[in-house]
C-alpha cells in the first residue's frame, strides 16, 4: 500500500476534540508512546486482528430489542 490512511479526529458541534483532551490528559509517557505507535500502523494499513463490524441495520435493531 503506498497510500496512507487518514485518520480524522472527532469534533463536536462547538469544534471540541474530546479524544485530543483525552490524550492531553495522559502523563504516562509509555501509554502515549503505544497509542502513537499503534496510530502509526494503522496509517499503513495495518489493522492487527479485527473483527468487521456489523451493518447499521442490524445494530440498530439489537439496540432496540434491548430497551
Amino acid at each position: 500500500m503506498d497510500e496512507l490512511i487518514e485518520i480524522r479526529i472527532y469534533k463536536g458541534r462547538r469544534s471540541e476534540a474530546p479524544y485530543l483532551k483525552w490524550l492531553k490528559s495522559l502523563n504516562d509517557k509509555k501509554t502515549l508512546a503505544i497509542i502513537h505507535a499503534r496510530l502509526a500502523r494503522i496509517r499503513l494499513g495495518l489493522f492487527g486482528a479485527h473483527k468487521p463490524v456489523q451493518d447499521i441495520a442490524s445494530i440498530m435493531a439489537g439496540m432496540e430489542r434491548e430497551q
